[in-house]
């Protein structure tokens, strides 16, 4: 019994670890949230976009978080958790700044 609850407790996640995945998790889609308020306005004043071709941004924009999640599911079978999590981020941030 003492051995199984040492594994157990191995097995637990840390909280600050958790915790500041969660709010990093929050401020990327508080940003993402951000910028998709104002890019409708930005490509209408920049590029003379109407809300169609603004709309079809919005469509490609989900696509390719669908396609980032599809990736991460089958790629969740090969790769470590906590490296497929620094991968996620990354990804984030890198469409976050490609987006800006």
């Amino acid at each position: 019994r003492i051995e199984s609850q040492v594994i157990i407790e191995q097995r637990l996640p840390s909280l600050r670890v958790m915790g500041s995945l969660i709010f990093i998790q929050f401020s990327l889609m508080c940003c993402w949230s951000q910028l998709e308020t104002i890019a409708s306005l930005l490509a209408g004043d920049s590029f003379g976009w109407h809300i169609h071709e603004c709309n079809v941004l919005f469509i490609c924009g989900g696509a390719a978080s669908l396609l980032a999640y599809v990736t991460f599911f089958f790629a969740s079978k090969r790769i470590e958790d906590r490296f497929l999590i620094a991968y996620a981020i990354i990804a984030c941030v890198a469409g976050l700044l490609l987006m800006i």
